[in-house]
């Protein structure tokens, strides 16, 4: 009996521990579900903070870019709330933006002297002359004046071809700053100037004339004495030294044109085309010749006072062309006479040998005495006073 009651105890006792063990167990499992649901909404959260994160970021980033490109995002708020515009919202404002207007940038063109390169030969109507070195020849014959003059006209045709070429090629380059006036003072100066090189270098010899010859060369034909011949000269040499001194001047009209200058006065680019310019160009010195110094200074006065008078129409057009409307020629032929006068006095003042700003005076003999000046201190001396006068 006591054997049976043990038996049944310790089955008791198992079925306890086995029961508890059960419980705790199940206890246990409900803990870790519950740890699993939190860690599950803590996830959960933070994926739904991190989506609203960026859902404002993005309608940040969409509102500056909207704002960049010129649209007005406006928040609707009220006492109570705030209402943030939507994609749905923004549709219309993306399907009709307002344009963006930009002014144009203006761009300043640099003013620029009308000078050509050598190449504007190519377009020309004596191209194939220039570039296979021909020589022109004149009549035959005695080595007389006529027969240099005619020499001159063919030069000034061959000239005259090579300047169609530029005026071409500076309109099209220059559009509407070209200015003819200015174009054609500076191909008639240069023209003039290239004509009196090639006068002023005139030779006689056996030969015809070269590429390096800038001159009029009278080629000597037949007989010991050479007194018969013919007038020549290089299409090259001559062209080359004409577009050089095309624009050298056409240079000096432009530096004239950019110095400032007080209403009613003038520059140096008055001389530039005038019956006076190569003289000036060249300081040439001119004199009168006489047995009685009285006479020869007058003689000398009135040379210097033809080659004042010969700026008058240069001036008169270009102050007629500045002043427009207030331009008065009365008053500038007053002023013009005014000058002339004035600096006729002062080179007579400075009389002496030697002298640069007056009328120089030298006894040759008891029977003849010179009086000279030169031009360039002439002309300068001139366009000072007139200056003073005029403005």
């Amino acid at each position: 009996m006591s054997l049976i009651n043990n038996k049944f105890l310790s089955l008791t006792n198992r079925l306890q521990l086995q029961a508890q063990a059960k419980i705790l167990q199940q206890e246990q499992q409900e803990e870790k579900k519950l740890e699993q649901q939190k860690q599950s909404e803590t996830s959960l959260r933070s994926d739904e903070s991190s989506t609203q994160t960026r859902a404002q970021s993005s309608s940040i980033s969409d509102d500056l870019l909207l704002t960049y490109r010129g649209i007005n995002i406006n928040h609707i708020e009220t006492a109570q709330q705030k209402t943030v515009v939507t994609m749905d919202t923004l549709m219309p404002m993306l399907s009709n933006p307002q344009p963006v207007n930009i002014a144009p940038l203006e761009v300043k063109k640099e003013p620029k002297p009308a000078t050509v390169s050598n190449s504007v030969i190519n377009s020309s109507s004596i191209a194939s002359q220039y570039n296979s070195g021909v020589v022109r020849e004149g009549h035959r014959g005695l080595k007389t004046p006529s027969k240099l003059e005619a020499i001159t006209d063919m030069a000034r045709g061959d000239l005259n071809a090579v300047a169609d070429a530029i005026k071409s090629e500076l309109k099209a380059q220059m559009g509407s700053d070209y200015n003819e006036k200015e174009v054609q003072r500076a191909i008639d100066a240069a023209i003039e100037q290239t004509l009196k090189v090639f006068s002023d270098n005139e030779e006689r010899r056996r030969t015809e004339a070269g590429v390096n010859d800038n001159a009029f060369i009278f080629k000597k034909k037949g007989g010991l004495l050479g007194i018969i011949g013919t007038y020549t000269y290089n299409v090259q040499a001559l062209t080359n030294t004409f577009l050089s001194s095309y624009n050298e001047i056409a240079t000096e009209l432009f530096n004239d044109s950019q110095q400032e200058k007080a209403p009613g006065a003038i520059g140096k680019g008055v001389v530039v085309g005038s019956g006076v310019y190569t003289s000036y160009k060249e300081n040439e010195k001119k004199t009168s010749t006489s047995m009685i110094k009285f006479k020869a200074m007058n003689d000398v006065k009135e040379m210097a006072r033809a080659d004042m008078s010969a700026l008058t129409d240069t001036i008169r057009e270009q102050l007629k062309g500045e002043l427009g409307s207030g331009y008065n020629d009365s008053l500038v032929r007053a002023s013009i006479n005014e000058a002339i006068e004035r600096t006729i006095n002062q080179f007579a003042q400075n009389e002496g040998r030697g002298v640069e700003n007056g009328f120089e005076y030298k006894r040759k003999s008891f029977f003849r005495s010179t009086c000279s000046y030169n031009v360039g201190n002439l002309i300068d001396s001139f366009i000072v006073n007139f200056n003073e006068i005029n403005v």
